[in-house]
């Protein structure tokens, strides 16, 4: 296929139990302009690898995969398949996730192409807990904001990873992006809203899929570094943007070392203090 106007973007690792029905909602979509599917397989130990490989050989004019012979990382994972991401517009989405709307590629470039202002288009989703079988809305009452900004994009979960579709020379240059890339999908965001506007479209247009875990040690020390590569991402991201954002990044900085502390603490009065000291920040975050 030669000049797709849109690739999509599909990071994936260890997702053998929901990629196909991922790989599946990608080719029903609906569109008025060729796209390509540009999948990053990060040399998974169950059959995800075995089975891109399979659609890619299925699907030689719409499918490449790009791998390795060893795991690199989620980060080095999502930059060498950016790179090869030859489109005007990337969508993204990972091995677990879904579309559920056939024409929401149209939609979304078909919004792009209509706003240049806007570096980024991305849409509500059904967020579902495959543990208990719950399931609500990603966005919610508490973000119906549709016109967004940088600030807007510092909160936490701004939209879910498989709604985003943005313009590839608003990501450039990677080398930029690659100092905040750490923190996953938040990044792609932030870095997207120095580029131009956010918009949020309400339609319903994917599944997310989230998986409970238990307070483990382990997992409270995941969940601590992730935080801390967060840190370390504003703060790159506080220097790629000319310390425009400051007073939003120190805020939304001072709010993560509390999550921080509060996973660390084992006193209770310390851990009241915490979340007190947690509902100031919060106040004074709201009235910036």
């Amino acid at each position: 296929m030669s000049s797709p106007l849109l690739s999509v973007c599909f990071i994936t690792y260890n997702h053998e139990k929901y990629i196909e029905e991922s790989l599946e909602s990608i080719l029903n979509q609906r569109t008025s302009f060729d796209y390509e599917i540009v999948i990053g397989e990060d040399f998974s130990t169950d059959r995800t690898r075995e089975i891109v490989f399979q659609y890619e050989k299925k699907y030689p004019e719409k499918i490449r995969v790009i791998t390795g012979e060893y795991n690199v990382g989620s980060q080095k994972n999502i930059l060498r398949t950016l790179e090869n991401c030859s489109g005007k517009y990337i969508a993204a989405i990972e091995g677990d996730d879904y579309w559920t709307d056939n024409l929401k590629l149209q939609k979304q470039v078909d919004f792009l192409e209509k706003n240049i202002e806007y570096s980024m288009v991305c849409h509500d989703a059904l967020k579902v807990n495959t543990i208990n079988n719950t399931s609500s809305l990603f966005f919610g009452p508490t973000k119906k904001k549709q016109i967004c900004s940088t600030k807007d994009a510092l909160n936490v979960h701004f939209c879910p990873t498989a709604s985003i579709v943005f313009r590839k020379q608003a990501i450039l240059p990677l080398s930029d992006f690659n100092l905040i890339a750490e923190a996953g999908d938040q990044a792609l965001v932030q870095f997207l809203s120095l580029h131009g506007l956010l918009y949020r479209m309400y339609d319903v247009m994917s599944v997310y899929r989230k998986t409970a875990t238990g307070a483990s040690e382990v997992n409270r020390r995941d969940l601590e570094g992730s935080l801390e590569k967060r840190i370390n991402s504003l703060n790159n991201l506080n220097k790629i943007s000319d310390y425009k954002y400051q007073k939003y990044i120190r805020i939304e900085n001072l709010l993560i070392k509390n999550r921080i502390d509060l996973l660390r603490s084992k006193s209770k009065v310390k851990t009241k203090a915490l979340k007190v000291y947690r509902k100031i920040l919060s106040v004074v975050k709201k009235n910036i």
